[in-house]
């Protein structure tokens, strides 16, 4: 006996043998036109085919028996994959009202609601799912990526490892471990996770482009470069590699292959507002200053509130004195990568320029300490706009330093702010230029206008030598400074040749990395070691205030020396920070005070120290005449 046409689908759906299991189907729909299962196994082979009239078969098998659960769920399947996510929902809640013990219906709505943005609501369907099948995997892994959409991450690795161990063939399960650990600093387990991944799924570039940002992470540039370029052989094109590669080159000195690889990113997506930002960096590292404006400025245009691209072009205006248009990008500092400018909690407002006649201000310094010793001089501009009361809040090591500052109130701790009463708004220090309309042929530069303390001044006299010509050395900044590679020395041994200038006493001023250096000087060369002794900057100013010149990289005690008004030489990397400018051997921000020396190629810090010691020699000479 002849089987019947449905049964002979069935059969060949089995076997995989779509499309004569749909002819099948048709078969036994030609027998009985609203046979609900040959309607609903005809819409499953024509969705695995990938057919478009799926759509329409569930559309009638739903207008002929509306009940029917199965052809609700696959209808928001069929809807989810083109994009309609509101007539998904509403079908998907209509297959759980008519049938809502089906775990896997409550799992599909979960995914949905995470694509919706509700990750609160696509935990309940998750739980749900659980409840009507504790052993369901793909629930578990779902529940795992609603509660990392929630930020609660502990949570959503114990989800992923119960999915893992109910389904250990899950590769994207594995994959979501991996990142877990990743951001979690576990990072052999991550690796190992996402390396299992791998070997589930291999052909899937998402899992190399994994694998790349946890070498990375361990330190291994070369295996997360291989990493990236897998990604890219599998998935030509990949812009979070191509990105990524770009940044890793850069960093390990190829910057014309970092550049190549963001170009191409740029040709696969235009906007791609990452590698604009990236190559105008690079450019800007070159000194291609046109191109890197350029490039920052369209990343803006498609991405306005890109704070990296903002405040990068910002700073590079300002190097080239451009303040007006510089000042204002520069306020999207606290939006930059890494920024340690955070907008505080206050009641009050932030004052933004206008009338501040009888009003107390709050200024808040921000960025590095050589920033607020530079800024901190525009404080006491505010008096003349009307203020009634200053407050200058800093960090307690500049505190009793800016305390005699003129023209300030009160001196605070800027991690006490919180605690302060009173002030009616408030604003950051860097703000000041700008609210200020602060140009190049305005910078207020009456020096000192920082000064030494007595009781400290009377303290560090006994301590220094007496005699010779006294030179402070600094040769490193703060190591976590974004650029401090390139603005610090490698080490004392750099400025060798200032040993063989005659008639010098150094003394040591470095505080920090490099300090243990002055303890050990080169043979033959004494040395002061006072760095480990200073217990702030006031201590600094004191030591400053007494020596003749002071030789140190960008940092903080070029500062000091400059709001003194002591002698200072600046020595600067080939692309120096904007405030010095570019081409000048002097600084507006210190006249008469400063002397600047750059590198005349990246990295030439020995041209620099050659330089430096034929200096010296003729300033000593000349001391020497004078005395």
């Amino acid at each position: 006996m002849e089987r019947h046409p449905f049964d002979r689908g069935i059969a060949l759906h089995r076997l995989g043998r779509l499309a004569e299991a749909a002819a099948c189907y048709r078969e036994a729909l030609a027998i009985r036109s609203d046979d609900p299962e040959s309607l609903y196994h005809l819409g499953m082979a024509l969705q695995q085919q990938r057919d478009s009239a799926a759509l329409e078969t569930y559309l009638e098998l739903l207008r002929l028996h509306p009940g029917h659960a199965g052809a609700h769920n696959n209808l928001a399947v069929l809807y989810k994959e083109r994009g309609r996510l509101d007539e998904a929902l509403a079908a998907y809640r209509e297959a759980i009202r008519l049938a809502p013990g089906h775990a896997e219906t409550h799992a599909n709505l979960a995914l949905l609601l995470l694509e919706r943005h509700a990750p609160v609501e696509a935990e309940a369907a998750c739980r749900e799912a659980i409840r009507l099948a504790p052993e369901y995997a793909r629930a578990h892994f779902n529940l795992g990526a609603a509660l990392l959409r929630q930020g609660r991450p502990a949570e959503a690795e114990a989800a992923f490892r119960v999915a893992i161990r109910l389904d250990p063939g899950d590769a994207v399960a594995h994959a979501n471990l991996g990142n877990r650990l990743l951001d979690k600093g576990c990072l052999e387990e991550a690796e190992a996770a996402c390396r299992e991944a791998i070997r589930l799924r291999p052909g899937n570039a998402e899992f190399y482009y994994n694998l790349g940002n946890i070498c990375l992470a361990r330190k291994r540039p070369d295996a997360a470069e291989t990493a990236w370029r897998e990604a890219l052989r599998l998935r030509p094109g990949h812009l979070a590699s191509l990105i990524n590669l770009g940044a890793v080159r850069k960093a390990g000195g190829r910057r014309a292959e970092a550049e190549a690889a963001w170009r191409e990113a740029l040709r696969v997506d235009p906007g791609c507002v990452a590698a604009l930002g990236n190559l105008g960096v690079s450019m800007h590292d070159a000194k291609r200053f046109p191109e890197a404006e350029a490039f920052w400025r369209e990343a803006l245009r498609l991405a306005p509130a890109d704070g990296d691209a903002a405040s990068n072009l910002g700073m590079l205006l300002l190097k080239l004195g451009r303040f007006g248009e510089g000042w204002s990008l520069f306020e999207s500092r606290s939006g930059q990568q890494g920024s340690t400018t955070r907008v505080p909690d206050l009641a009050s407002p932030r004052w933004r320029g206008e009338a501040l006649a009888g009003r107390s201000l709050l200024v808040i310094g921000e960025q590095g300490h050589g920033d607020e010793i530079q800024f901190c001089r525009f404080a006491p501009w505010l008096r003349e706009r009307g203020a009634s009361r200053i407050t200058l809040a800093c960090r307690p090591s500049l505190a009793p330093l800016i305390g005699t500052l003129d023209g300030v109130d009160q001196v605070v701790d800027v991690t006490r702010i919180g605690d302060l009463s009173g002030c009616d708004c408030w604003c950051f220090l860097l703000s000041l230029p700008g609210l200020l309309g602060i140009g190049p042929e305005t910078i207020p530069a009456c020096l000192p206008y920082l000064h030494v303390l007595p009781e400290r001044d009377a303290y560090w006299r006994e301590l220094l030598p007496s005699g010779e010509f006294r030179v402070g050395l600094a040769w490193k900044g703060s190591a976590t400074h974004a650029r401090d590679g390139e603005r610090s020395l490698p080490g004392l041994s750099s400025l060798a040749p200032l040993w063989g200038v005659a008639g010098v006493r150094f003394v040591g001023l470095q505080k920090g990395a490099g300090e243990e250096e002055a303890a050990n000087p080169p043979h033959g060369q004494p040395l002061l070691p006072l760095g480990a002794r200073l217990r702030d900057y006031a201590d600094t100013a004191a030591v400053v205030a007494r020596l003749d010149l002071v030789i140190t990289p960008d940092t903080s005690l070029a500062h000091v020396c400059g709001a003194l008004a002591r002698p200072c030489w600046l020595l600067l990397p080939w692309n120096a920070d904007w405030r010095w400018r570019e081409e000048r051997e002097d600084s507006p921000w210190y006249p008469g005070v400063m002397r600047l020396f750059r590198q005349s190629s990246p990295g030439d810090w020995s041209g620099v120290a050659r330089r430096v010691a034929w200096a010296l020699a003729e300033r000593v000479a000349r001391h020497h005449d004078a005395s």
